[in-house]
C-alpha cells in the first residue's frame, strides 16, 4: 500500500515538473513574441515618422564626376525636388533617369542623413568627333553616344571619310578602332604639344583604306600615315614614333614642313618631307 502511494507521488511529481517546464517554455516564447512585436512596432513607428518628418527633406545635392553633363538637367530628369522626404525617393529609378542623359554612362545615388543626396556620375569620355553628315561624339570605348551641339564646346580631332551607312551597319567597326588608336596614340606623343591632331581622314586607295592627318597650331601640316589594313592598329605606335622623330628634327632645324609621308608600308624606313 505504501509502495503504491509512493509510486503515485513520484508520478505526480514528474508530471508537475513536465507541466512547469512547458509553462516556462511557453512563457519565454510569449515574452519573445511580445519583445519582437514591440521592436516591430517601434521600427514601423520610426519608419513612418522618418518618412513624414520635414527633418529628412532633401536640402543638398552633391555631384561627383560631372564634367560635360549639366547638374540642373540631371536633377530635373531624376525628378529630385528640394524638400522631398529623402526616404520617399526611389534612388535606383532616379539614377536610371539620369542615365538617359547622353553624356552619362552610369549613375548612382546615396543618401546621407539627414538631408543630402550624393550623386556619382561616370560620363562617356569623348576622344573625337565623327563626321557622318551631322557631327557625332565618339568615346574611348568606340561608342557614338551623342550628336554635337553648340553647347558642348569640344576641341577634339575630327574623323572624316567614313560613311554613315557603313558605321550604322557595323561594317566600319575596324576603321573606328584604327581611328581611335591613331587619335589616342597621337595624344600621348610630345609632338601633340606643338602639333595637335586636327583632322584624321580615311580614304580608299587601290583597295586599301589609307589615313591622312592634318596637324599643327598654325597652317595644318599634311601627314600621310598609310594603311593599317594588314598590320592593324598594333602598327600605329611605330608609325607615329617615326613621325615624332622626323618632326622633332625639323623643329630642331627650324624647318617648317608642308607635308610629311611616313606611310610607306613596303619601305617603312623611308620618309618624304616637303618643306614650305
Amino acid at each position: 500500500m505504501n509502495r503504491r502511494r509512493r509510486d503515485r507521488s513520484e508520478q505526480a511529481h514528474r508530471t508537475g515538473a513536465v507541466v512547469r517546464s512547458a509553462l516556462g517554455t511557453l512563457a519565454r516564447l510569449v515574452g519573445a513574441l511580445l519583445v519582437a512585436a514591440l521592436i516591430s512596432g517601434l521600427a514601423y513607428y520610426g519608419w513612418t515618422f522618418a518618412r513624414a518628418s520635414p527633418r529628412f527633406g532633401v536640402r543638398h545635392l552633391s555631384f561627383r564626376g560631372v564634367v560635360h553633363a549639366n547638374e540642373e538637367e540631371l536633377t530635373r530628369r531624376a525628378g529630385l525636388v528640394a524638400g522631398t522626404n529623402i526616404f520617399r525617393i526611389d534612388l535606383a529609378r532616379a539614377a536610371r533617369e539620369m542615365e538617359q542623359d547622353p553624356w552619362v554612362r552610369q549613375a548612382s545615388i546615396e543618401r546621407e542623413l539627414p538631408d543630402t543626396l550624393r550623386v556619382s556620375v561616370t560620363e562617356h569620355r569623348p576622344v573625337a568627333i565623327l563626321a557622318l553628315g551631322p557631327l557625332y561624339v565618339l568615346d574611348d570605348h568606340n561608342r557614338i553616344f551623342k550628336r554635337v551641339t553648340p553647347t558642348d564646346h569640344l576641341d577634339l580631332p575630327v574623323i572624316t571619310g567614313l560613311t554613315r551607312e557603313m558605321v550604322e551597319q557595323g561594317r566600319d567597326a575596324d576603321a573606328l578602332v584604327t581611328a581611335r588608336s591613331i587619335v589616342a596614340a597621337w595624344a600621348r606623343l610630345p609632338l601633340a604639344a606643338y602639333a595637335p591632331l586636327g583632322e584624321l581622314h580615311a580614304d580608299f586607295d587601290a583597295g586599301e583604306r589609307t589615313w591622312t592627318a592634318w596637324a599643327g597650331d598654325r597652317a595644318p601640316v599634311r601627314v600621310e600615315l598609310g594603311s593599317f589594313d594588314f598590320e592593324g592598329p598594333a602598327a600605329v605606335p611605330a608609325v607615329l614614333g617615326r613621325l615624332e622623330r622626323v618632326w622633332t628634327e625639323l623643329e630642331r632645324r627650324h624647318a617648317r614642313p608642308k607635308s610629311i609621308d611616313v606611310g610607306n608600308r613596303l619601305r617603312p624606313d623611308w620618309v618624304a618631307v616637303e618643306l614650305e
